[in-house]
């Protein structure tokens, strides 16, 4: 009997260490494959399509005063974006490689933050596994990686700002703690857009759960007003361009966030989100990320009220004709979908 159980034993150790060894192997799998595939789509060097021509055509003859102020061709991108891109423009030349560098660089860290998002989140690692794979894999991430606009980054920096959440404590923040976060929360605003969104969610679910947060972090939303006062003024010619153009074209601004709104988003998504998709099954998405919000909210009830956040502040947005809701300006929040 004592044979017997010892032999069990030893075998229950060694089939743990087994799929232990055989998760990590998935997961490592997984990263090299999506990454090489956004490297293999990087480096064909694909000719731009016309979108990113126009925002190319601003480092042609660049200056830091001109990509600062209003963009031609009636571009939009984050200041420091555009910063960052220039330095390496001056430094390697103009070209698709030296373009589209940050957007691949942080295309191919948000696949390997991401991992870290669900392993601090999904207790399965099944679920995992899943979740990883449909990251590394899906179409429109693919591509925004490694396309010259911004929106691959604001993926990236959705993802941190969601992992770090799990690390931050308002409850005993300094002065000191405070100035740091403001001028953090100031600089991200003008890395990605989204970040304005992100991060008061962020500060309002912990006031929601914390009632002891310190109420001097409310000085990090003044910081987050200068920047939107900021990107506001520096470019108010191309804001009333777009601000028409996504309006009277795409209709991508709701007066008011009507049940019928939403799901026409959430179908828009789906078409543009999954690859070879039938629209007919949009209703059946509907249900389920209902239902996967729900019991969200009943097992984590902060990371449903912080997503809950997350969304409500964009379609806010919306309402206000301030960022529109189509799908690749919300491409941010398809890592919380999945």
């Amino acid at each position: 009997m004592v044979a017997y159980n010892c032999f069990m034993q030893n075998l229950l150790k060694h089939k743990t260490k087994i799929l232990n060894s055989l998760f990590y192997i998935s997961i490592i799998i997984i990263i090299i494959l999506g990454i090489s595939v956004r490297a293999c789509y990087y480096f064909k060097m694909i000719p731009m399509w016309i979108d990113e021509i126009m925002l190319a055509s601003n480092f042609i003859n660049p200056s830091i005063v001109d990509l600062l102020s209003s963009l031609d061709a009636y571009q939009k991108a984050p200041p420091i974006f555009l910063l960052i891109v220039l330095i390496i423009r001056k430094l390697f030349g103009i070209s698709e490689l030296t373009l589209r560098f940050i957007p691949f660089i942080l295309g191919v860290l948000s696949l390997i933050i991401f991992y870290f998002l669900l392993k601090v989140n999904v207790r399965n690692r099944l679920g995992i596994i899943i979740g990883l794979f449909l990251f590394a894999f899906n179409v429109p991430l693919v591509y925004f990686s490694v396309e010259f606009k911004p929106y691959g980054c604001d993926v990236f920096f959705c993802i941190m700002l969601f992992l770090i959440y799990n690390y931050i404590n308002l409850t005993k923040i300094t002065l000191k703690q405070t100035i740091i976060y403001s001028i953090c929360s100031f600089l991200l605003v003008l890395s990605s857009f989204p970040a304005a969104f992100i991060i008061p969610a962020i500060i309002f679910t912990k006031f929601f759960i914390d009632k002891r947060v310190e109420k001097k972090v409310l000085w990090i939303f003044i910081s987050l007003v200068i920047a939107a006062i900021i990107l506001f003024l520096s470019d108010i010619q191309n804001y009333l361009f777009l601000k028409n153009y996504w309006n009277n074209v795409e209709h991508s601004f709701c007066s008011f966030p009507s049940l019928d709104f939403i799901i026409k988003y959430i179908k828009n998504s789906c078409i543009y989100y999954i690859y070879n998709f039938n629209p007919s099954y949009a209703k059946y998405i509907c249900i389920l990320t209902f239902a996967g919000f729900l019991t969200l909210f009943k097992y984590n009830k902060e990371k449903a009220v912080l997503i809950f956040l997350m969304i409500l502040f964009t379609i806010s947005a919306s309402v206000l004709n301030v960022y529109p809701l189509v799908p690749k300006l919300t491409l941010f929040l398809l890592p919380i979908y999945i």
